[in-house]
């Protein structure tokens, strides 16, 4: 029945689908226009969705309906944080205008932020679940997106992808190819050799380059399969060099800021001693009301906070100072061969750099800082200075306190 309907099946769609999906460790589920489940991944099941779906399985249920009602309505892909806090996609599937059902799945914890902690703790205590254990393995399943696959699929060269935007293009380019899959199975209906050249060429359209066959023969269609091999490999060479350079740079930045980490202020701090560099300035800045913003207007929003204060950092620091962020709302710059003159003209740049912030970064709330700094004339008194420097900074901010008290 399914054949005479439609021009393609529900089986093509979702093998197709599982080549754009698989390397960025998602999985889905295919519904046919009358919400039947047709298609489902052969992946094992998220440990986290496994658990809640069998103590309070409508939270799900529900929301898969609303998803699949949405999905009616559009003719785009979408996303959605499902109540759970994952990372949801919807895909409307239609030939020639016609909706024949959606495409509904997810690939994992996009984060798992304290705002992530609080829902699963709050569902954890609706389905009578231990809270502890739920966050355990919540986090085991963010840190392992390795566990939604089977051992038919234990290959899959997984890759990152950059926030909704990327998971956006990815559905689109999967929506490009099951339109032109569905054109030439009109046009050729019956050419095995036009499949398994298209059917090799939608790996590397969708970025994935796990899959590895060896193809011997020197028939056209071999040769033209072998070209096709030949251009994975490529592919996954130069995507292993970009994903080398990605854990270089996240080893020495925050990934939020885009500045650098901990390690690099320690790093810092020790060829400060090694090389008797002097004099060196230590400024530490301390967000004012981060809570406060949190709580407001949500984690998003406190996320965008700490962002800016960081470019305002960095764009009031010479070339070759270092802006660091140690902690959720601290930072901490160096500045060698600088004059207690030169740290105090940075330091106003950044409180005003700050305070252009609401505007620069359409803020609905003014930013400012509490602000601390110790220069020192001997690289031996490193340490201690950035302990004088956080004093000094706790005590603008008892000052600013006991100010707004008054």
């Amino acid at each position: 029945m399914e054949k005479k309907t439609l021009p393609i099946t529900y089986n093509e769609i979702g093998e197709t689908l599982e080549k754009f999906i698989f390397p960025i460790g998602g999985s889905f589920k295919i519904f046919d226009n009358n919400m039947e489940e047709r298609y489902s991944t052969t992946t094992n099941p998220s440990p986290v969705c496994n658990i809640i779906t069998k103590k309070v399985p409508q939270v799900c249920q529900e929301f898969i309906k609303e998803m699949f009602q949405e999905a009616k309505k559009s003719k785009e892909p979408f996303t959605e944080k499902c109540p759970i806090g994952k990372l949801v996609f919807v895909i409307p599937l239609r030939i020639e205008e016609t909706f024949i059902g959606a495409a509904i799945g997810s690939i994992g914890f996009a984060s798992f932020s304290r705002r992530r902690r609080r829902t699963l703790i709050e569902i954890a205590k609706k389905a009578n679940i231990a809270e502890d254990k739920i966050l355990k393995i919540a986090e085991n399943e963010f840190l392992n997106r390795k566990y939604a696959i089977s051992e038919h699929h234990k290959d899959v060269f997984f890759r990152e992808i950059k926030g909704k935007d990327g998971l956006i293009n990815i559905l689109n380019r999967f929506m490009k190819t099951l339109e032109i899959k569905i054109a030439l199975k009109k046009i050729k209906p019956e050419c095995r050799y036009t499949y398994d050249i298209a059917n090799a060429i939608e790996y590397i359209v969708a970025g994935n380059f796990s899959q590895k066959e060896n193809i011997e023969g020197t028939t056209e269609e071999k040769l033209i399969l072998q070209l096709i091999e030949l251009a994975k490999e490529t592919c996954r060479e130069l995507l292993e060099i970009a994903m080398s350079e990605s854990i270089r740079w996240k080893a020495y930045h925050d990934n939020l800021t885009g500045l650098y980490n901990r390690y690099v202020l320690d790093e810092e701090i020790k060829k400060i001693k090694e090389l008797k560099i002097a004099p060196v300035a230590f400024i530490l800045v301390d967000m004012d009301n981060l809570k406060k913003i949190n709580d407001k207007y949500g984690h998003e929003m406190g996320d965008k906070a700490i962002y800016a204060v960081g470019q305002a950092l960095k764009s009031a620091v010479r070339r070759n100072d270092v802006v660091t962020r140690i902690g959720g709302d601290e930072f901490v710059i160096l500045l060698p061969g600088i004059s207690e003159r030169e740290a105090k003209e940075i330091i106003s740049r950044i409180e005003q750099n700050v305070k252009n912030a609401r505007k620069d970064f359409q803020l609905p709330f003014d930013l400012t800082v509490s602000i601390g700094y110790e220069i020192i004339e001997h690289p031996e008194e490193a340490d201690e200075a950035i302990i004088k420097a956080d004093k000094k900074m706790y005590s603008c901010k008892k000052c600013k306190k006991e100010e707004q008290k008054d």
